[in-house]
């Protein structure tokens, strides 16, 4: 009865382990091949054009000027 006990035991357990300790294959090979690391530099490649857009056109509407420099002429 014990020996029977304990094998179930051990079956439930490598059952729990097998759904629980491990990642998909496909994501393994993501992580491999850095697929994971080229999307991550993609999307902060575009946060930051969008960053320097806003940044450039709140210079051009603090400035005034359609191309964000001031006239010499205007500061005199």
């Amino acid at each position: 009865m014990k020996k029977i006990f304990q094998v179930w035991a051990l079956a439930i357990l490598f059952f729990c382990a097998g759904f629980t300790g491990c990642d998909s294959g496909k994501e393994a090979v993501d992580d491999v091949a850095g697929k994971k690391s080229v999307e991550q530099f993609q999307k902060s490649k575009k946060d930051i054009g969008k960053a320097v857009q806003k940044q450039s056109e709140r210079y051009k509407d603090v400035t005034g000027d359609e191309t964000g420099e001031k006239d010499s002429e205007d500061t005199e």
